[in-house]
């Protein structure tokens, strides 16, 4: 039986992890499968979310573009605003359009696993010495 691939944003959680002495991210499923490639940056890991629900979601898209020009100031500024008023949603009302978090850091818990290591090398090192 094929899994279900998630569809909202709660249903995903973005992981930090070390892979070959280097910090990466990914996406898992409810069920801790991973459903995306391995991310460099927040920032790669921020677009593929929005890509990805961009292409999942089966309703009708009033959005031209799945990102929300007022997630960037630039993009942002463009665009006069109504009286001085600030607008009802600064960051948007779709979940895609607030900034991703990491929900679990296993990178954390391996550089102190290598830091360990490194500092038992270095007694190791300073006791053959003397």
């Amino acid at each position: 039986m094929e899994t279900k691939k998630p569809i909202r944003c709660a249903d995903m959680s973005l992981i930090k992890d070390m892979q070959d002495h280097r910090i990466v991210y990914y996406w898992t499923d409810s069920s801790d499968e991973v459903i995306s490639p391995t991310l460099v940056t927040l920032a790669q890991a921020d677009e593929w979310r929005s890509e990805y629900l961009n292409r999942a979601y089966e309703g009708y898209q009033k959005r031209s573009s799945p990102i929300d020009r007022r997630r960037y100031h630039h993009k942002r500024d463009l665009h006069p605003r109504q009286a001085n008023v600030e607008a009802l949603f600064q960051s948007g009302r779709r979940a895609t359009d607030r900034q991703v978090r990491v929900s679990k850091d296993l990178a954390a818990e391996k550089l102190q696993q290598l830091f360990e290591l490194y500092e038992s090398r270095e007694d190791q090192d300073a006791k053959q010495r003397n």
